[in-house]
C-alpha cells in the first residue's frame, strides 16, 4: 500500500472525475499521475504549462518522496502578485503531489498569470493581435485572453451542428409548417399540450444572425465549461438550462400566443457556469472602438444586469426572461460543480 509523502499514513485509492488519485484521509494531501491534475483542476494545474515559465522557481528541495516510485520529489514556488504556492513533483513519473489546498491555490495563480500577457504563459495569437481586434470593432463580440482546454469540445461542437442543421431545414420548408411544429408556445404549454417544445424550441432559429450568435457564445464559453464538467454533464447543464429559460418565459409572456425560439436560454446557462467555474479568466471587449480587458465575471454580470432591465422595460423581439431563466438554471446546476479544495470534495464537506 502507498503511504503519505507527507504524513506516512496510508493512501486510499479514489476514483474522481474518472481520475484514479490516491489520497490522505488525515492530512489531506494527493498525489495525481500525469494529466490527472489537468482533469480535476483544468489545465492550469498541468506542470506543463507553468514548471518552465517565469512564475514557477526551482526550489531543489528534496524531502519528500514519490508514493508511486520513492523518487525524492522535486518542490517548485508557483507565485504570481502577492499570492505563491509549494508544489511537489515526481522527476521519474511526473505525478504531481498537493496538499490539502494546494490544488486550488495553484490553478487560481497560474489562471491569474495567465491573463497577463507579460508572464509568458498565453501564447499570442490573431485573438491579441490586429486580427482580433478588427472581428471585435466589427462584431462586438468578447474574445477570452488566456483559458486552454485539454480536450476537443466534442459536445459543444454537436450542438452547433445540430442547430445548423435545423435552421437548414427551416430555410428548406420557409420557416412555414415545421418551424412552427417545433416552436415553443406558451398557450399550448399552459394547456398542458406539446411539453416536448420546451427543449426542441432550443433548437430552431429566427435567421443565420439569430443563430451566429448563439453558436459563437456557446463555442467561446461551452469549450471550457465542457472540458471541466465532461460531456454528459455538461448536455445536461445545456438542457436543463434551456428547459428553465423557457418555463420562465412561458410563465411571464404577455401573450401566450406568440411562439419562442432559440437557444438563448440554454446558452445562458453554459455563460453562468462559466461564471461560477471560471470567475478570475479575463476577456477581451469592445467600447466602440476602444478594446480593453476585464474579468468575466463584470461582463457576465453586466449582461444579466442588461437582460433584467430589458425584461422590465420590454420592446423588441427578445425573450428576455429566457434568458434570465437560463442563467439562474444555469448558475443553480453548476455551483455543485465549482472548484473547491480537493479534500473538501472527497470527504464530502
Amino acid at each position: 500500500m502507498k503511504s503519505c509523502p507527507r504524513c506516512t499514513y496510508p493512501l486510499e485509492e479514489i476514483t474522481h472525475k474518472e481520475v484514479e488519485l490516491d489520497h490522505c484521509r488525515r492530512c489531506g494531501g494527493t498525489f495525481l499521475e500525469p494529466e490527472g491534475g489537468s482533469e480535476v483542476f483544468g489545465p492550469f494545474v498541468d506542470p506543463a504549462v507553468w514548471a518552465d515559465s517565469e512564475i514557477a522557481t526551482d526550489l531543489g528541495r528534496w524531502q519528500l518522496n514519490c508514493p508511486t516510485d520513492g523518487s525524492a520529489l522535486k518542490v517548485y514556488r508557483v507565485e504570481y502578485g502577492e499570492d505563491s504556492v509549494e508544489v511537489d513533483l515526481c522527476p521519474k513519473c511526473r505525478g504531481i503531489w498537493l496538499d490539502a489546498d494546494e490544488g486550488v491555490t495553484l490553478r487560481d495563480i497560474v489562471m491569474d498569470a495567465g491573463q497577463d500577457e507579460t508572464t509568458g504563459l498565453s501564447v499570442k495569437d490573431v485573438r491579441s493581435g490586429p486580427v482580433g481586434y478588427i472581428f471585435q470593432l466589427i462584431s462586438q463580440f468578447p474574445l477570452e485572453v488566456w483559458n486552454p482546454i485539454h480536450h476537443r469540445p466534442r459536445a459543444t461542437i454537436a450542438l452547433i451542428g445540430v442547430m445548423v442543421g435545423v435552421l437548414m431545414i427551416q430555410f428548406a420548408g420557409g420557416f412555414g409548417s415545421f418551424t412552427d411544429q417545433f416552436s415553443l408556445v406558451p398557450s399550448q404549454i399552459l394547456s398542458g399540450r406539446s411539453l416536448w417544445t420546451l427543449l426542441s424550441s432550443i433548437f430552431l432559429h429566427a435567421g443565420i444572425l439569430h443563430l451566429v450568435g448563439n453558436a459563437y457564445f456557446l463555442y467561446v464559453f461551452g469549450d471550457n465549461v465542457e472540458d471541466y464538467l465532461g460531456g454528459r454533464v455538461y448536455l445536461a447543464l445545456f438542457f436543463a438550462s434551456g428547459l428553465a429559460g423557457g418555463v420562465l418565459q412561458v410563465a411571464t409572456q404577455g401573450d401566450p400566443q406568440i411562439s419562442i425560439i432559440g437557444a438563448s436560454g440554454a446558452v445562458a446557462g453554459v455563460m453562468a457556469a462559466y461564471l461560477v467555474i471560471f470567475p478570475r479568466v479575463k476577456i477581451y471587449q469592445m467600447f466602440r472602438i476602444i478594446r480593453f480587458r476585464i474579468r468575466v465575471a463584470w461582463f457576465l454580470l453586466f449582461w444579466i444586469g442588461w437582460n433584467i432591465v430589458g425584461a422590465i422595460i420590454g420592446g423588441g423581439d427578445v425573450a428576455w426572461m429566457a434568458h434570465i431563466g437560463g442563467f439562474l438554471g444555469g448558475a443553480l446546476f453548476a455551483y455543485p460543480f465549482r472548484v473547491r479544495p480537493l479534500h473538501r470534495v472527497l470527504s464530502g464537506a
